[in-house]
């Protein structure tokens, strides 16, 4: 049979341990053909990950290990114990770092970031156990999860599901599904051509147009949402809803703060235990009610559009 040429091998070449002030760094050099359209499977036990779209047919990666100690012989020992691999995966590349002794995974003077190229068309399954993700322009999907840090990208054309157990998210626009979560930040998301689930324990939700259903919920904080063209439900423990316009019907809920829609074509079910109620441009019926506060309902409907409801 015919031999792989070397230079399509996966290649990771680690080099010397640098003292940089306070601490020692290693930096390492991965890389490895990669097909338009693939997958790259990245799973950090922690550190920071980047990733730039647009590199041609490879995958390359820099990354930056550091241990925060004066003592050399300390930092070998902690480099030399950190596995860095990248191999084929399932049509597509696997990149892994982890320390596999639980007595090096807990230190804290260790930080690790990844900086990531691929091609233009590539789908993307991030994975650290602490750090921020960030992601450049993408055509293709997008799964990033992170136990602590922001999560940000740019424009995103395939479905995209992000979660951090703290931290905020920040997304462009995205031609696809989109899920987002965050055990404590706000979310913010360009326009959305599909269904949107956005959920944080505690911050503001801002939205672009959702082509699709949209189900905005946060602990505590506003939610600004520009409108959607299926069922709006939106619910915040404490803070105003602003929405613009739905194609279907909005079901929305505070325990503290105003509401206000701009229109409606579905049925419209609002509730607030504290602020004034602002709802223009009903076309359909219509249920509202506030603890203290004045409702105020502008209805738009002509007896055969709202008969149909």
């Amino acid at each position: 049979g015919w031999a792989l040429d070397p230079a399509d091998q996966p290649s990771v070449k680690r080099g010397e341990p640098q003292r940089q002030g306070n601490y020692w760094e290693e930096r390492a050099e991965c890389r490895a053909p990669m097909r338009e359209g693939s997958r790259l499977l990245v799973r950090a036990d922690f550190g920071s990950i980047s990733v730039t779209p647009g590199a041609g047919a490879n995958m390359t990666c820099q990354v930056r290990l550091r241990v925060y100690t004066a003592n050399e012989a300390e930092a070998r020992r902690y480099f030399r114990s950190y596995e860095l691999a990248l191999r084929p995966h399932d049509g597509g590349l696997f990149l892994k770092g982890s320390f596999p002794t639980e007595r090096s995974r807990n230190h804290k003077s260790l930080s690790a970031e990844f900086d990531i190229a691929v091609p233009t068309r590539a789908n993307l399954d991030l994975e650290t156990q602490g750090g921020e993700i960030r992601v450049g322009k993408l055509q293709g999907s997008l799964q990033a999860v992170t136990a602590g840090g922001d999560i940000r990208t740019s424009d995103v054309t395939g479905p995209t599901r992000v979660e951090t157990a703290g931290g905020s998210i920040l997304l462009g626009s995205i031609s696809a599904a989109v899920e987002a979560r965050t055990a404590g930040g706000s979310i913010q998301v360009g326009d959305i051509k599909g269904a949107a689930v956005l959920e944080t324990s505690g911050g503001e939700i801002v939205a672009g147009m959702v082509t699709g259903t949209l189900r905005a919920e946060t602990a505590g904080g506003d939610l600004v949402l520009r409108g959607a063209s299926a069922t709006i439900e939106a619910q915040t423990a404490g803070g105003q809803i602003q929405i613009g316009d739905s194609g279907g019907s909005v079901i929305a809920q505070t325990a503290g703060g105003s509401i206000r829609l701009n229109g409606a074509r579905g049925r419209v079910d609002v509730k607030t235990a504290g602020g004034s109620i602002n709802l223009l441009q009903l076309r359909n019926a219509v249920n509202a009610s506030t603890a203290a506060g004045c409702i105020l309902a502008q209805i738009d409907a002509d007896q055969k559009t709202f008969s149909a409801s």
